[in-house]
């Protein structure tokens, strides 16, 4: 058996083709300046006589029941799927569902037939961008002073762009873009707007869909840990940050030539409340190297409280990432109304 089959994704009727594949996820239309769209397969029988064939690789190769293991490689711009040997996926019929982050596929199973032998069993899904588009209220040059500070930097770049160019373009998602803005928001006004984190902050050198890496003085992480030891606590101080998403801020820094990665050490401060902001600190070494940070925003504070605990717990159990477009109302009011300069179309 040499069986394998090909996911082909289709926008508006025409082949869609992915231009990368990695670890990650996949990448369309190029996008540099982000991280990759995940995708996840599910992949199950759809009649007794290819289910009795799977469970029998199972046995073969000791897979828990709910196991089936494949290998996913890019082919003509398209997903393709092998066994995880030559002799590990049979012949069958079988159903499939696939997401994707930030594009809309179909809810449904969708129906794979594959003969025995076969290698060009294809199935075709349709695939459609978030409709939801971020339009400007105010003209770029109009954005608060500290936030224009920050984004007007020369260091401040996204897709090789200049920040108001990267804004302007029609290319990058309008999540990342909401991203980028949900956070200056934040940072403009946490924890007061007349004392707020933002003042820490030098230049942005990543924008994507939920999170944003920026380039902070040696003062934020001092003041962080004041934050977190005062009797109103503001900020919860979490130590190395619990996911391992977090590292990809040094790979990031690696990749863009501003340090080494064994040169710094990571310390998650989660802010207090709903629709609080996570910063993870990269704190070097050495005085003289530079700092940098990752900033996202949760939901909830699985470190204050139970019920934040629990809305953090859902959010990964159902998907993992913030939806920074539908945020919009949520952190459009009190002081974060006055710097948050878009709408959600």
């Amino acid at each position: 058996m040499n069986e394998a089959f090909q996911v082909r994704l289709l926008r508006s009727g025409r082949k869609w083709p992915i231009d990368a594949l990695n670890a990650d996820g996949i990448v369309l239309n190029n996008e540099r300046d982000a991280f990759p769209r995940s995708v996840t397969l599910e992949f199950d029988a759809r009649g007794d006589a290819t289910a009795y064939r799977m469970n029998q690789v199972r046995e073969l190769r000791g897979w828990d029941a709910g196991t089936f293991k494949l290998k996913q490689s890019r082919s003509n711009g398209m997903l393709a799927f092998t066994g995880d040997d030559p002799n590990a996926l049979p012949g069958g019929v079988y159903w499939l569902r696939l997401t994707i982050t930030d594009l809309k596929t179909p809810g449904g199973r969708l129906r794979l037939d594959i003969d025995d032998d076969q290698t060009d069993a294809q199935v075709d899904v349709d695939v459609r961008i978030d409709p939801r588009t971020l339009e400007l209220t105010r003209a770029f040059t109009q954005f608060d002073d500290e936030i224009l500070r920050v984004l007007q930097s020369p260091d401040s770049r996204l897709d090789g762009l200049p920040i108001e160019d990267w804004l302007d373009s029609r290319d990058p998602r309008p999540s990342r873009k909401a991203c980028l803005l949900n956070l200056m928001a934040k940072l403009r006004t946490v924890p007061a707007p007349n004392d707020a984190l933002i003042d820490h902050m030098m230049s942005v050198f990543f924008a994507g869909t939920e999170r944003v890496y920026g380039r902070v003085d040696a003062g934020l992480f001092d003041r962080l840990q004041a934050l977190a030891a005062a009797d109103d606590k503001p900020f919860y101080y979490e130590g190395n940050p619990a996911s391992a998403t977090h590292l990809k801020l040094l790979e990031r820094v690696e990749a863009n030539g501003l340090g080494n990665a064994e040169d710094y050490a990571l310390h998650s401060f989660r802010q207090e409340g709903r629709t609080c902001m996570q910063i993870v600190v990269a704190k070097p070494a050495a005085p003289a190297l530079p700092s940098f940070a990752d900033f996202d925003i949760d939901l909830g504070n699985p470190l204050q409280d139970v019920d934040g605990f629990i809305v953090h717990m859902g959010e990964l159990a159902f998907g993992g990432t913030t939806d920074h477009l539908g945020l919009h109302d949520k952190l459009n009011k009190g002081p974060l109304k006055n710097f948050l300069y878009y709408a959600v179309e």
